[in-house]
């Protein structure tokens, strides 16, 4: 269903281990069709095991907010700060159009994306969900080196977009 003021139509799943799955790909009906899978770690959330999302405009401000709940029995609430803008013309990315290499990384990680959307940003950020490195994809440029000798051993996720669109890609530096 809706998770923000777009027109698009999403799955949004809980997990046991926490991260939340976004899908598109159902809108047809088809039952047996596979689903495409846009986010790995939806927005970075995670609240606990089993997590169990519903969207919903609670505040009535015309946003959609997140109730996450767990195994625990707690709940989470989330506030869409912005509404999507959806005036802005932009390329559609798929999130097979997004390349980070070498992963595992080492000293330094190269992500490469086919096309870049103005205002294009990039942020790094550890399980924790703190906030690492940010960038932004310069005009006419679809690659950024980013160093990562300094970071300890770990799992980090990258978050890539503009207010349209954003992507999360896993990486795991050792």
């Amino acid at each position: 269903g809706s998770i923000d003021n777009t027109s698009d139509e999403y799955i949004v799943l809980g997990s046991y281990g926490g991260p939340l799955y976004r899908y598109t790909g159902f809108q047809s009906g088809n039952t047996t069709a596979n689903y495409s899978l846009l986010d790995s770690n939806y927005s970075l959330l995670n609240a606990g095991y089993n997590t169990a999302p519903s969207f919903a405009d609670i505040e009535n401000d015309g946003n959609y907010d997140l109730v996450l709940g767990n195994f625990l029995g707690g709940l989470k609430l989330y506030n869409q700060s912005y509404k999507v803008n959806v005036s802005v013309a932009n390329v559609a990315i798929n999130p097979a159009d997004i390349n980070l290499y070498p992963n595992p990384a080492h000293q330094n990680v190269t992500l490469s994306i086919n096309a870049v959307h103005p205002d294009m940003q990039v942020y790094l950020y550890n399980t924790l969900g703190q906030l690492i490195v940010s960038s932004t994809f310069e005009a006419g440029v679809n690659e950024l080196n980013i160093a990562v000798a300094h970071l300890p051993k770990g799992v980090y996720y990258f978050k890539i977009g503009s207010e349209q669109q954003s992507f999360y890609k896993e990486m795991l530096v050792d």
